[in-house]
């Protein structure tokens, strides 16, 4: 596994409050030479916009879900915690 530099937006931000948030994010991660966000999935769609196009440039957004490990993903985890 690569030692990317990663910048996580999540964790109860408002899609407003992203939204004037999305410029700061972006020019931090520029200056800090970030190529990946990883966002909260209901921010995700405002990457999208026509506004932000141009300034996203090279940088991959993921989601949260993307990145967890399969039992987090599934029922699995609950049915260890509850069944043993």
């Amino acid at each position: 596994m690569r030692n990317e530099k990663k910048f996580y937006v999540g964790g109860g931000i408002a899609k407003n409050a992203f939204l004037y948030a999305l410029p700061i994010v972006l020019e931090y991660c520029k200056i800090k030479r970030i190529n990946t966000i990883i966002l909260a999935d209901h921010l995700l769609d405002i990457t999208k916009e026509k506004t932000f196009k141009e300034k996203i440039g090279s940088i991959i957004f993921l989601s949260e879900k993307d990145i967890l490990p399969f039992y987090y993903k599934s029922n699995f985890l609950i049915f260890l915690i509850f069944f043993f």
